[in-house]
């Protein structure tokens, strides 16, 4: 028996949970009922959290793991199945925390029209700004809101395929 199809907060491979405690969640695939469980996270390199065998049928679990915001995680999990036989380890999922504190937003609201009079139709506004990377990234991670819509763009080719509401968005 084995896990397939792990999902953490219904979702494969989510980025931005901001939940505190997600629920990790996974099919059996091949014998016929799960008898216990055991998951492992990651973190890097450092082991996070570990369930230990689990005796449950429940295809559900919520990590024991005190969370960071931006903290990615890798999780496995392996099945046994009615006979007591230990399944493989499933494939790795992932996701990564959103922001969970309050200090963790640093960033500042732009607004383009200072004073606005409602009655005075005008085009969308258009924002941006200049910045520079320094060498050496593999990723980063652009975090955009809005009061209404967005698309964002970074040297002229759009970031993401998301269309007409806000969300985070992974280079």
């Amino acid at each position: 028996m084995r896990a397939v199809s792990l999902k953490t907060e219904y979702m494969q491979n989510p980025c931005g949970i901001d939940i505190a405690k997600p629920r990790l969640s996974w099919l059996c695939e091949e014998g016929l009922r799960q008898t216990a469980y055991e998951i492992r996270a990651v973190s890097g390199a450092t082991e996070i959290w570990n369930s230990g065998l689990v005796e449950s049928g429940k295809m559900s679990a919520f990590p024991d793991a005190a969370l960071q915001s931006r903290e990615h995680v890798e999780w496995r999990v392996r099945l046994w199945d009615e006979n007591g036989s230990e399944g493989p380890w499933s494939e790795a999922a992932s996701f990564e925390m959103g922001l969970l504190e309050r200090e963790d937003y640093s960033a500042k609201w732009i607004n383009p029209e200072l004073a606005c009079d409602p009655s005075v139709h005008k085009p969308a506004s258009y924002l941006r700004k200049r910045f520079s990377v320094p060498t050496g990234f593999d990723r980063a991670r652009l975090y955009i809101t809005a009061h209404g819509l967005y698309e964002a763009s970074l040297n002229g080719t759009r970031v993401g395929d998301f269309v007409l509401a806000p969300r985070l968005v992974q280079l």
